[in-house]
This record gives structure tokens, sequence and C-alpha cells, in this order.
């Protein structure tokens, strides 16, 4: 009874809290990595950033262009060949499906060292994994090869909680739909003023629906597929439910008007800077143009 008057009285919050305080007691280990984060609170106070997707509209975004830019990266853009041009700053990695890997798998195998490959000749971005990936990073002494931290995460009743507390990656963290979302929040704990994604066309259910009918090689993302990772697509894909990953992207959407609102209160501008994409619920710029404007500042 008593229980039931505090919840309505503080509602979600404390059923965050208490989802908070059981990760945090089932997780000390977690609680101290995480206090490693503040270190990057506001360290970028004023300065802008990139976020890149694995959308197809990245293969016409030249990756030189943006190495003298602060860059945030996830999942397997590794596989691109001129990966090493962009000398990205952050990458990210938060699907726990690329956590459950199989040292007699070939498709695993050759996800980890497309992992590995995020680090490349004289750059060695900070990655950060959810927290449920420690036990495969240490299975794999990843750690010894990349430079990493962790997040960890909680699932909250309702995405617009993100509007009543600023994101501390000291702590556990919202549960989002996208890893380009995360990379958003984290831009944001980082100081960033300005915010430009790319590469976040928003169709990766063609991908998934591609998977599901075994013809994954169909699948388009902004570098190409292996026969090993077609294979694991398939095997991962074939998981889940159809309606559940429609039904998760119906809640990307409504993510990142959510997060447009929480950049808009912290005083940073977020814009959408791929070409074509399907989200509309934020500002839509120009690559070029940016990236003119700022070589014309410089030049003054």
């Amino acid at each position: 009874m008593v229980k039931d008057i505090v919840k309505s009285i503080l509602g979600n919050r404390i059923s965050v809290w208490l989802k908070t305080m059981k990760y945090y007691s089932n997780n000390p280990e977690c609680r101290n990595f995480l206090k490693d984060n503040e270190k990057y609170k506001n360290l970028y106070k004023g300065k802008r950033c990139f976020v890149l997707g694995n959308g197809p509209s990245l293969n016409s975004v030249d990756f030189s262009a943006l190495s003298n830019e602060y860059t945030f990266t996830v999942n397997q853009l590794s596989r691109r060949a001129d990966f090493d041009k962009l000398k990205t700053n952050f990458h990210i990695w938060v699907d726990t499906l690329f956590f459950d890997l199989n040292s007699d798998n070939a498709a695993d195998m050759e996800l980890l060292e497309v992992m590995k490959k995020v680090k490349t000749e004289g750059n060695s971005p900070v990655n950060f994994f959810k927290w449920e990936a420690h036990r495969m990073i240490e299975q794999y002494n990843l750690a010894d090869e990349l430079n990493i931290q962790y997040i960890a995460e909680v699932r909250y009743d309702d995405r617009s909680s993100i509007l009543k507390r600023n994101v501390d990656f000291t702590r556990t963290i919202p549960w989002m739909e996208s890893v380009t979302c995360y990379a958003i929040c984290l831009a944001v704990y980082m100081g960033f003023k300005e915010i430009y994604l790319l590469g976040c066309d928003c169709t990766g259910f063609i991908n998934i629906a591609s998977s599901k009918m075994k013809q994954a090689e169909n699948s388009v993302y902004a570098y190409n597929i292996s026969s090993n990772e077609k294979e694991r697509l398939e095997r991962m894909f074939n998981k889940r439910r159809i309606r559940d990953e429609l039904n998760a992207y119906v809640g990307l959407f409504d993510e990142y008007e959510v997060l447009g609102q929480y950049c808009k209160k912290n005083g940073v501008l977020l814009c959408d800077a791929t070409d074509g994409g399907l989200i509309d619920c934020l500002p839509k710029v120009d690559l070029e143009n940016v990236l003119f404007e700022k070589i014309k500042n410089n030049e003054n």
C-alpha cells in the first residue's frame, strides 16, 4: 500500500529509480566503470560534431572531408574501405546481438574483426559499449586493442522522460531504439553545441525484410556485406518478429522528435544533413553548405 501511494505521487520517477537501484546492486563493477565517463562531461563545450549512421546515403559522402571534424560512428561502419579516412573520435555499440559471439562461428569471428577495425593506423577512437558486452570484451581481450568505455541503461515507461532530466553517462541512461540516438545524447553530454546527422536514412526495415526473406545480400548499407555477414544477419533477424521490428521504427521516429526537443532544451542545434532519408521532424541542412561555412569562417 505504501509503495502504491509513493508511486502515485512520484509516478515514473520512482519506477526508474527502483530499476536503477536494482541495476546498480546487481552490477557494482559497472558502477565503477561508469564513473570514468565523467571526464567527458562538457569536454567539447561549444564545438560541433557529426553523428554517422550506416545508411546508404553515406556512399556519396567523402569521408576525408570530415577528417578534421569531431565524429561519432556506430556499429559496422568500419567495413567501409575508406573508413580510415574519417579518423573518427567516438564509436558506439549497443545492440546486444553483437555481443553474443561464438568462437566456432565464422560470421561471429568476422564481426569481432570488424570491431577491431574501428582502430585504424594513427587513430584510436573511444569505443562506447553497452555494459552487457563486458563479458565478450573480456573473453576476446578487446580492451587490449581498443580504447573502451561503458554505458548502462534502464527502460523508461515513457520516451518523453528524457526531457525531464539531463542524460548522465556516469549513471544509467534511458534505453533507446537506435544507436544514433545514444550518440546524440552522448554528444550533448560532452558539450557539443551543434550536432549534424549523416547516414541516418531510417530505411533499415528494408534490410530487416530482406534478411527475413533470406535475401540479405540485397540489403543496403553504407558498406558491402560479406557472405558471412549475410548468414549472420539472417540468423539474427530470424530471432525477432517482423511486427516488433516495425513497431520499433515507429518508436524511432518518436525518439528523434523527443531528442530534437531535448537538444533545444539544452541549447543545442540538432540538424539532419542526411542526403534524403526519412527523418521529417528535424531541420534539414546540406552537408556541403555546413562544411563550406566552416571553411569560410576560418578564412575570415
